[in-house]
């Protein structure tokens, strides 16, 4: 049997928050929250070139494992292995013991939604 959540509050609501149910009032962070928008959209467009470069990098290191610029190493790019549990495999073949090892924990994923949403 699932070992049961214990719910657990991380923070409190800022007193000068006006609060109705499940929703708070941010008029007061409509700037930070344009400024929130931006930044994603810069960290999106880094990630995208990030990849990029890494991609042109690797493909051109080819299986070395280390590259140099001038004879000086700039950048490695090594194998790394991992032990993980196949939870599809542990489940079908020890159903039992997958659920036993189950722990259920609750947790806030923080959304920056459309705007409008």
């Amino acid at each position: 049997m699932p070992k049961s959540p214990t719910p657990t509050t991380r923070s409190t609501p800022n007193a000068s928050t006006p609060q109705t149910g499940s929703e708070a009032s941010l008029d007061a962070l409509a700037a930070e929250l344009v400024l929130l928008r931006q930044v994603e959209d810069q960290r999106s467009r880094l990630s995208e070139l990030r990849t990029r470069l890494q991609d042109r990098i690797k493909a051109a290191m080819g299986a070395a494992e280390v590259g140099t610029v001038a004879g000086v190493p700039v950048v490695s790019h090594r194998s790394v292995l991992s032990i993980v549990v196949d939870q599809s495999d542990l489940k079908a073949r020890y159903p039992e013991v997958a659920e036993d090892c189950l722990t259920i924990t609750e947790t806030r994923r923080f959304k920056l939604l459309k705007a409008g949403s």
